[in-house]
């Protein structure tokens, strides 16, 4: 298994944190060079730098890739007034994912990967340009990709704590007897309520089917740590992390 961020090692504490989740290997910014590398690293360089580590993994293997370019839109030089504005940037940033993805998925197929793997694509924040059919600020994309999985669209909640268990769901295998927060999104439709952090819970309701949002008690929203130095985050890593 292999982690893969093209940003500096001490943010979030990577070089350490990773090895501290079960992985392998850890390659950050002093593994990438030129454009592949660094805060401002473009997608499609990072992920072309990326596939000469992941054609290497023994199989069966776990890649997870971090892209960056997508965190902030910009305008291009001499793109007018339109694309200066954040829509614009937004479609103009979202381009070059596109084409990071693109040459992501050739790579697969040349492989022979692509029908014998299972790709999972989200984004951990939004990018606050609201969604048609989106009831909430936070909604992030979350998509699929598996040799036995039917193409279609899925509506029911889910977030980030979920990635994990519908992974496990997808290839057979019991989650661990520890507890976990998240659940598989491939499960049964019934109740599953996602929490985000203004407190706010979105679930579907039994009697029509519909997603509800509710305000949920003080003690029931998320605990934010605030106690970190910016520059890299260099607080402590707690026990429990």
């Amino acid at each position: 298994s292999a982690a893969m961020h093209a940003n500096r090692e001490d943010f979030y504490r990577r070089g350490e944190a990773y090895s501290r989740l079960g992985f392998d290997r850890y390659f950050g910014e002093s593994a990438y060079s030129g454009d592949a590398a660094g805060g401002h690293a473009k997608d499609l360089e990072f992920i072309r730098q990326s596939w000469a580590r992941i054609a290497e993994l023994p199989e069966p293997f776990l890649a997870y890739l971090i892209t960056i370019e997508s965190h902030a839109y910009r305008g291009e030089p001499g793109a007018g007034a339109a694309f200066a504005s954040r829509l614009g940037g937004y479609i103009e940033v979202m381009r070059e994912v596109d084409r990071a993805i693109g040459y992501l998925w050739e790579r697969l197929q040349g492989a022979g990967l692509l029908q014998r793997s299972i790709v999972l694509l989200y984004a951990d924040h939004p990018s606050y340009l609201r969604e048609q059919g989106c009831i909430h600020q936070d909604c992030i994309p979350f998509l699929i990709h598996a040799p036995a999985l039917q193409a279609g669209v899925d509506g029911r909640p889910g977030s980030p704590i979920d990635v994990a268990p519908t992974l496990l769901a997808m290839l057979g295998i019991p989650e661990p007897p520890q507890a976990w927060l998240g659940a598989s999104l491939l499960g049964p439709t019934g109740e599953h309520k996602v929490l985000f952090r203004d407190g706010v819970s979105i679930h579907r309701d039994p009697a029509t089917g519909n997603l509800m949002l509710k305000q949920e008690e003080a003690d029931q929203k998320y605990i934010q740590y605030s106690d970190f130095t910016f520059g890299g985050f260099n607080r402590p890593l707690l026990p429990w992390e």
